[in-house]
């Protein structure tokens, strides 16, 4: 079967019925950026716009055969995954990706907070082993202070962030209090970003965009921002 000659950006992550987050959300942004997006489900919410009853997830095998599918028909070169809480599912998708996928940039959002682990249980010492060997695997890690808190110390933060930066970008999201941060290159913070929470939910699927589109990477933060501010869907 010959492939298309379009490169949708992969969007991996969990269907959201009221579509406030999630596949339908991130492609309901790409499609106003006039980007097409192939949408891997790794899970099905089943919630309404207020509570999260329970979250009905998708093996690795059934994600694997979506890709699989996918794969045959469309070039891949930028991917967004979002909302798998299993560092270890997350893991086997990149694997897989890597083998079938050379080359394919991808940005990720752990989302290591949810409903089932509460502030005060970090991760264990192999977990976060595991989520630093998965950031040298990510061009883009975006991380909130709900992640962060579950990695290291409040204390150390802005040296923990620092060194994960050797290995990938890191697009600290802070909360209403605070000024979101780009971290590169292990030098710091590189750049600073005003953007209000509500528009964390799609910030990767729009910096996707604007990546794919070949701006580095400030600028396309910087245009991702300022989109975000103008259109953001309600």
């Amino acid at each position: 079967m010959a492939r298309v000659k379009t490169n949708p950006i992969l969007l991996i992550s969990p269907l959201d019925p009221t579509c406030q987050s999630g596949l339908v959300r991130d492609a309901l942004v790409l499609n106003q950026l006039k980007k097409t997006s192939i949408a891997i489900c790794t899970a099905i919410a089943n919630q309404n716009d207020i509570e999260i009853d329970d979250v009905t997830a998708l093996s690795f095998e059934e994600i694997k055969r979506q890709l699989d599918a996918v794969g045959r028909r469309y070039w891949l070169d930028w991917a967004v995954i979002s909302g798998i809480h299993d560092l270890n599912l997350t893991a086997s998708i990149l694997r897989y990706l890597d083998q079938t996928r050379p080359g394919i940039q991808i940005l990720w959002n752990p989302a290591l907070q949810h409903t089932e682990r509460s502030y005060k249980q970090p991760l264990s010492r192999q977990e976060k082993d595991l989520f630093e060997t998965l950031c040298k695997k990510v061009h883009t890690a975006f991380l909130e202070p709900r992640d962060v808190v579950l990695l290291t110390d409040q204390s150390t933060w802005a040296e923990f962030l620092c060194g994960l930066s050797h290995h990938c970008f890191i697009y600290f999201a802070a909360d209403e209090y605070g000024t979101d941060a780009l971290y590169t290159k292990g030098i710091g913070i590189q750049q600073s970003y005003t953007m209000i929470p509500v528009h964390h939910v799609t910030f990767l699927s729009t910096l996707s965009s604007f990546l794919y589109e070949g701006n580095e990477m400030t600028t396309a933060c910087s245009e991702s921002v300022l989109f975000l501010s103008t259109n953001f869907i309600n």
